[in-house]
């Protein structure tokens, strides 16, 4: 099974979230779109905003009519910054002989670099 993984803080989840999970759906070879609504972003540390069970509901809720999609609540059930290498691995360990592909937006394509792990990630 392929897998690719939709992760952020969707605070709140908008129209440009939900092209992404519909493109991903409908055009890469993927079997499941995973949206997985962060704890705490890293990056983010400090902000407060719409607490983690109404993100994790409006992402289900937009992403309801998309048969390939689901909501998990792998980062939100984890103490502490939600790290992509550590849900990544996570759904490594769930889910072995698995391909996991993670989705990344273009803002966050620059600043790469300084995510925890990233040297790991997709290699």
């Amino acid at each position: 099974m392929k897998i690719a993984v939709v992760g952020g803080t969707f605070d709140p989840f908008h129209n440009g979230h939900l092209a992404v999970c519909e493109a991903v759906s409908a055009l890469a070879d993927v079997d499941r779109v995973l949206v997985v609504p962060a704890r705490q972003s890293p990056l983010k540390e400090g902000e407060t905003g719409a607490p983690g069970p109404a993100r994790l509901a409006m992402a289900a809720a937009a992403v309801a009519h998309l048969p390939k999609c689901e909501v998990s609540d792998l980062e939100l059930s984890r103490p502490g910054p939600s790290f992509t290498i550590d849900t990544l691995e996570e759904l490594s360990r769930r889910h072995p002989g698995d391909q996991v592909a993670l989705v990344i937006g273009a803002d966050q394509w620059p600043i790469f670099h300084t995510w925890k792990d990233y040297d790991k990630i997709g290699g």
